[in-house]
């Protein structure tokens, strides 16, 4: 599987930069029982293509939030945040 090779944040932060998404504008956090991948924005094109790669990389148990988030100025906008447990990660 390729998951046991290339890491699955990075698969999706690559997928991120590949629909526009600048490299200094994705977040990966990394929680207790989780990791993350955020960026601001998103399209169901690039939700699309971020579930495909996944999926045949034979990840399992993540999930993928939109979140409204308001930025400095008063700029609403949304977050788009991947979560993928622990146990799937390289």
């Amino acid at each position: 599987m390729l998951k046991q090779y290339i890491r699955p944040t990075v698969l999706v932060r690559n997928i991120m930069k590949k629909y526009g998404k600048d490299q200094f504008l994705i977040f990966t956090n990394s929680y207790e029982k989780c990791r993350t991948v955020k960026c601001y924005g998103g399209s169901p094109e690039m939700e699309l293509a971020i579930r495909n790669e996944l999926t045949a990389a034979g990840v399992s148990g993540y999930s993928i939030k939109r979140r409204p988030f308001t930025q400095w100025g008063g700029y609403t906008t949304t977050s788009f945040i991947v979560r993928i447990p622990r146990s799937e990660q390289a």
